[in-house]
């Protein structure tokens, strides 16, 4: 079950697409604006390519040379949910001449090529070999946003005394939460506690659901760049609303969390790339594993390499069931398997990380879980942590009005807003370990990674 905020509309031209080609029909680009000046839009046209919902995925790419390798683009964009056959991308900064190649995925050769279009100068005023120097990427250029998110958040926030009065009067909980609730007066807290499935347990009792292990010494010298900081982020994004993340469900008194963050990732990655939101089994994960992980906790390393070798089959076809001592026996076949995996140390990189969840989805990533945190129910959470991190959760968007990052928690739908949260940029060393899981090479992203 897919969840969308239909209080939102937000469209995001240059992500993952989802084409097919008709067939019996060669496809072909055709340019509807063959001189434009710099900075404005290039009009083009595919001919012969049908919308659809299956498995081929489609890109655009854009050469300054007619023998410049597939690889060799000045710039690129990916397409998602097609309207029209039209699509006006903005022309280069530098003048010269220009082209389109299709691709239906991004391992293969190009299957067309547009005509020549001239940039900013009269035909003849330029040479075919004089290449722009900067190579501009293309914007992701929001076209619809039709509510502010922080007049969204004070809309369905409801105060921290109504969130009070659910709990009955006799519960030993409400004074723990009056408490925290009495302490954010006067403070620039904006966060609602309130009564979630943790609150009131021992310390103790807590730990059972964490679960991330610490991080590898090996993780620390990795870096990852950007492909073109120049290019344009959206100031939100959220997964949910293209109908790519599953519903939040509870892991119970077992430290899984990895699993869930992982199979979320995978699951949002079939959404994505495949357009097929997928069910996929955390048991599996759980019992299958060949790192040893288990309900004492786990790492998205060891949890990647399994599914790269395995694949996931469905939650119906092997439920979870919160026990780790059971028999690694799914009863049939891997439905899906992604490609590439990587994990890396990701604090204090948030711009990083917000090309990571806008060009690539969902990520695993980790948080220390505080008290407070156990009993968030809605608005932007914040606290102090003491170093390291204890928990995974899936980061399915950002938004910068509200400077916060977009959670799926997985401490069933009655923690947060059904089991989703936002958390404030940099507090409870949100992403101090970030983890990719899917079928495209970061390189062939624009992404540079560099591993000691």
């Amino acid at each position: 079950m897919s969840l969308i905020n239909k209080s939102r509309t937000l469209v995001v031209i240059a992500l993952w697409p989802w084409l097919t080609l008709t067939a019996g029909a060669a496809p072909t680009l055709i340019l509807e604006t063959p001189t434009v000046a710099p900075g404005d839009n290039l009009a083009v046209r595919i001919s012969g390519l049908e919308v659809g919902l299956r498995h081929t995925s489609a890109w655009i790419a854009l050469y300054d040379h007619a023998d410049a390798p597939d690889q060799a683009y000045v710039a690129y964009t990916f397409l998602n949910n097609l309207i029209d056959d039209r699509y006006d991308l903005p022309a280069p900064a530098e003048p010269g001449y220009y082209h389109f190649r299709l691709f239906d995925d991004p391992d293969e050769s190009a299957i067309a090529r547009s005509g020549t279009v001239t940039v900013g100068a009269p035909a003849g005023a330029l040479s075919e070999a004089s290449a722009p120097d900067e190579r501009p990427a293309f914007e992701i250029r929001p076209v619809v946003q039709a509510i502010d998110p922080i007049a969204e958040i004070a809309l369905h926030t409801p105060r921290a005394e109504a969130a009070l009065s659910e709990l009955p009067a006799d519960d030993p909980r409400s004074a723990l939460v009056a408490r925290w609730t009495e302490t954010m007066k006067g403070t620039s807290a904006s966060w609602t506690p309130g009564l979630t499935p943790l609150v009131g347990l021992t310390e103790a009792e807590r730990v059972q659901y964490y679960g991330l292990l610490d991080m590898p010494r090996d993780l620390a010298e990795i870096r990852i760049r950007v492909p073109d900081q120049r290019a344009t982020l959206p100031r939100h994004m959220d997964w949910r609303e293209r109908e790519s993340v599953t519903a939040a469900r509870d892991q119970g008194r077992c430290g899984s969390c990895w699993s869930f963050a992982v199979i979320g990732a995978l699951e949002a990655q079939g959404a994505i790339r495949k357009q097929t939101l997928l069910d996929l089994s955390e048991q599996q994960l759980l019992v299958c594993n060949e790192a040893g992980y288990s309900c004492q906790g786990g790492l998205f390393s060891g949890a990647f390499q399994y599914l790269k070798k395995n694949g996931s089959v469905t939650e119906e076809c092997f439920p979870y069931q919160g026990v780790d001592d059971l028999a690694c026996e799914p009863g049939c076949s891997a439905v899906i398997r992604p490609k590439f995996s990587l994990s890396f140390p990701g604090y204090k990189l948030d711009t990083v990380l917000k090309y990571l969840v806008s060009y690539v989805g969902p990520l695993p990533i980790s948080l220390y879980a505080t008290e407070k945190f156990s009993a968030y129910k809605s608005g932007v959470f914040e606290d102090e942590a003491p170093p390291g991190h204890n928990h995974a959760v899936l980061l399915v968007g950002y938004d910068e009005d509200l400077g916060a990052w977009l959670i799926k928690n997985s401490w069933s739908a009655e923690w947060g807003m059904d089991g989703f949260g936002w958390i404030k940029y940099g507090s409870i060393n949100i992403n101090t370990l970030v983890g990719i899981l899917t079928w495209v090479d970061l390189k062939k992203l624009g992404f540079a990674v560099e591993v000691p």
